[in-house]
């Protein structure tokens, strides 16, 4: 039973799973959010390279090349780097964003790699 509601719940949730691709509306919603909120320390290209990036040891990831599943993105962007024994720079955005702006931001993160 717990099999096929886990099933039943992947299949339409709407969100990338397993080499699909996110659903462009809200890969363009991702983009919007991750500009206002991302973009001065991950970079406007997602390089790891914003214009606050310096101020950072280590570097904001690069999503560019980055390969982190998505569970564990979309709980870096939920919890921040504490919470998840990493970078404490990194802010958690649990409390500031909606569950849907999460799921976009992640969807737009994973949508500019270049290793897919």
């Amino acid at each position: 039973m717990k099999t096929s509601v886990a099933i039943f719940l992947i299949a339409f949730s709407g969100f990338a799973v397993a080499g699909e691709s996110a659903d462009p509306a809200s890969v363009t919603r991702g983009q919007t959010v991750y500009g206002k909120f991302c973009s001065k320390c991950h970079g406007v290209d997602g390089a790891g390279n914003g214009k606050d990036a310096a101020k950072y040891k280590p570097a904001p990831t690069n999503f560019m090349i980055a390969g982190a599943a998505r569970a564990y993105m979309v709980d870096m962007t939920k919890k921040g780097g504490k919470a998840m024994s990493r970078s404490e720079d990194m802010p958690e955005w649990g409390t500031d964003l909606t569950e849907e702006q999460i799921q976009d931001v992640v969807n737009y993160s994973m949508s500019i790699r270049l290793v897919k």
